[in-house]
């Protein structure tokens, strides 16, 4: 894309963007059919399926950590690796992020 200044602007993925197309691909699974599981994950974290179609400046910063979960349990990993993911969050997003993450630990 090309802005005003003339400087090139890198495309921007809309929500979930590439991440159930590439799902999709590994597990040869239809888009639809994936970005139904995708839709499915975004519930699991506490998200409507609205929140696929947003880009993540749309999003709150707890809204942004339930995605960034939602992304990594996708693809059912053996195990996930969390780097400070409550970071920069307010006391009560703090708690509900870990809540999730500790709900998220049984139900995998």
């Amino acid at each position: 894309f090309q802005a005003e200044d003339g400087i090139r602007d890198q495309p921007r993925s809309r929500g979930l963007g590439d991440v159930y197309k590439r799902q999709a691909l590994q597990n040869k699974v239809s888009e639809k059919e994936c970005k139904k599981m995708a839709i499915e994950t975004l519930e699991k974290v506490g998200l409507n399926a609205n929140v696929a179609d947003l880009y993540p400046s749309e999003l709150s910063g707890g809204m942004q950590k339930r995605v960034s979960l939602g992304r990594a349990i996708f693809s059912e990993p053996d195990i996930i690796f969390f780097d400070e993911p409550t970071t920069g969050l307010d006391p009560n997003q703090l708690v509900e992020i870990r809540n999730l993450i500790t709900e998220t630990r049984y139900s995998f």
